[in-house]
């Protein structure tokens, strides 16, 4: 088996918790049920990636915001996992017989580890929450109590990829695909739930991470953004992911509720606004918390299948 990478690591996870888009809130301090990783610098962003036009290249890689790299970081590379199915499933959650062996089997866990898309899953939660996860029933069943900043993420494994000369992944490039689904059903005490994709260019680089003191031995995505002055490790201005309208939960276990998103639903990343499908680094849904939301603890038992790219 190999390591890890976290392509929706605790730390871009945290990001998607605190920030929801912009990454200029409080975010959370997360301890999810993954894997460890590995840490890239330097290198420009490989083709596999692309570039989005908002942002424009600069040197290092570096796309969105290169007036903010005073000190010449790098971008982290791009390298892009084994293509997802032609079907687009990502997931349906089916229990496999490795349980995720090198995340302490700890499921949910999708894939073979070497030659297609494959990966698991992580939750979050601050301190006055807990939030839990299993796939032995055939779904992503989530549940716990919301306290404060916490939701779940899915992380991708860094197998080698042939088509990128067997160097270890760290994005999906779901190119030919317009969107994301899922069937949901449960409860999150009428409070919604809210989903985030992060991209390459609007991740900050590992070097900017380094910069300001964060250890290179922590995983954190592929990058090609500098964060505004006064940034900090869960405080990226100027790095946002994009971030869909907020979900109410309807579905019950009879009736699933189907959600269905559009990379352009997607909206308000910062700088590149919308999904490039191409770079993808995250996914993560983050629970309501503070105000105007909820400020008060409640809890959740929501399941999630059938996790698909739409065509």
């Amino acid at each position: 088996m190999t390591m890890k990478l976290r392509t929706g690591n605790i730390l871009a996870a945290l990001v998607l918790l605190g920030g929801l888009g912009a990454c200029t809130t409080q975010a959370a301090n997360g301890t999810g049920t993954g894997g460890s990783g590995t840490t890239g610098t330097g290198g420009n962003s490989s083709s596999s990636g692309g570039t989005s036009g908002g942002g424009g290249a600069a040197a290092n890689g570096i796309v969105c915001h290169p007036e903010n790299n005073t000190t010449n970081l790098a971008a982290s590379a791009g390298i892009a996992c084994p293509k997802p199915a032609t079907s687009g499933l990502i997931s349906n959650f089916t229990f496999p017989a490795d349980a995720g062996v090198p995340d302490g089997g700890a499921p949910p866990r999708f894939g073979d580890d070497s030659t297609v898309l494959s990966g698991g899953g992580s939750t979050f939660a601050n301190t006055g929450g807990t939030i839990s996860q299993d796939s032995s029933q055939g779904d992503w069943h989530i549940q716990g109590t919301v306290g404060n900043f916490a939701g779940f993420s899915l992380y991708f494994d860094d197998v080698p990829n042939a088509s990128e000369a067997n160097m270890l992944c760290n994005m999906v490039d779901a190119t030919g695909f317009t969107g994301i689904q899922f069937t949901i059903w449960g409860t999150t005490s009428n409070q919604p739930i809210t989903m985030s994709m992060g991209i390459v260019d609007d991740t900050p680089s590992a070097s900017w991470f380094q910069s300001i003191g964060v250890a290179a031995s922590t995983p954190v995505s592929a990058g090609a953004c500098i964060p505004k002055a006064g940034g900090m490790q869960y405080y990226h201005p100027g790095c946002g992911d994009p971030t869909a309208a907020a979900i109410t939960v309807t579905g019950t276990a009879s009736a699933p509720q189907t959600v269905t998103l559009k990379w352009t639903d997607f909206v308000s990343g910062d700088c590149e606004p919308n999904v490039n499908p191409s770079q993808i680094v995250s996914i993560a849904w983050a629970f309501a918390w503070g105000a105007p939301g909820p400020t008060t603890a409640y809890p959740v038992d929501i399941h999630i299948d059938d996790l698909t790219f739409t065509k």
